[in-house]
């Protein structure tokens, strides 16, 4: 009724005052989805739904660019000539990428869980968003970096081939 009555949304945390000047009863939104569209209304709901989508999209982007320099690593090993210096690099920079691709699946479980406990309970204000929005920044910013280890690998190993 709120929504339907302000699809613009009644302002931040403005519920709990809308339901008691509508029904003459303070209280809260039932769930996070109710609470982004009563709260911010329909441009706040596609906003919310953007800015997830921006989060799963960063995550699977950091996994598959990891999981393809991975595999080019793992062609490079299999080469003969590698010299030991350059299997050992080889090696730190797979263990970087696990581990990169390992807290992008972490963070995306974190907000998959948060959207699961959205159903039973609003926490549109709470950190975890911003948290989730800090990581998936921080690794997409570390690919870049990546993508020069990679070079310099390509570019030191016997066979010369760029296309580590």
């Amino acid at each position: 009724m709120i929504l339907t009555e302000n699809p613009f949304g009644v302002g931040v945390a403005s519920f709990p005052a809308a339901r008691e000047a509508r029904f003459g009863k303070r209280q809260d939104t039932h769930n996070l989805y109710m609470e982004v569209a009563t709260n911010l209304g329909i441009q706040g709901l596609l906003v919310f739904f953007t800015f997830l989508a921006y989060l799963f999209v960063a995550y699977r982007q950091v996994q598959s660019t990891c999981a393809r320099y991975r595999q080019n690593i793992l062609r490079l090993l299999w080469r003969s000539g590698v010299s030991p210096p350059e299997r050992r690099a080889a090696k730190r920079l797979i263990d970087d990428l696990d581990l990169l691709v390992a807290v992008s699946k972490a963070a995306a479980g974190f907000i998959f869980v948060r959207l699961a406990l959205g159903v039973f309970g609003m926490d549109l204000y709470e950190t975890y968003w911003w948290f989730g929005a800090g990581l998936a920044i921080c690794m997409l910013n570390m690919l870049p970096v990546v993508a020069t280890n990679m070079r310099r690998l390509g570019q030191y190993s016997s066979a010369g081939d760029s296309s580590v």
